[in-house]
């Protein structure tokens, strides 16, 4: 009995990742479309569907795809100047943007530039 509720677990948390790459995706085109639909798009609910979203780009790691369609319709917000500005007053935007930003930055190896900068590598 507990085999099948695992298996049940992971088969329906498969389901659960595709689905919300495939909103996040669609989500990302219809922001890519035209001013109109970035501006329908940000009105939706409230501005729930940027705050998912914004929320979805915090989020590191998710190695799905999700969040790189998320970043996507969020930068054809940012970049509208009839949206942009709205976008960025939501609530917590700025930090769920900095710690996608930040996350994002390439690892640096220290113990290799180490021994770059000091000769230690000859």
């Amino acid at each position: 009995m507990a085999i099948s509720k695992v298996c049940a677990f992971f088969c329906n948390h498969e389901v659960r990742v595709g689905f919300e790459l495939r909103v996040a995706s669609l989500l990302a085109d219809i922001a890519a479309a035209n001013a109109a639909r970035r501006a329908a798009l940000f009105g939706a609910g409230g501005g729930a569907v940027v705050d998912l979203l914004l929320e979805t780009v915090a989020v590191s790691g998710n190695g799905c795809g999700t969040q790189a369609e998320a970043a996507r319709a969020l930068a054809c917000l940012i970049a509208d100047p009839n949206v942009s500005a709205d976008v960025l007053g939501r609530p917590r935007a700025v930090p769920y943007l900095l710690r996608f930003i930040f996350s994002c930055q390439p690892k640096k190896n220290v113990r290799f530039l180490l021994s770059v900068k000091f000769g230690a590598g000859d």
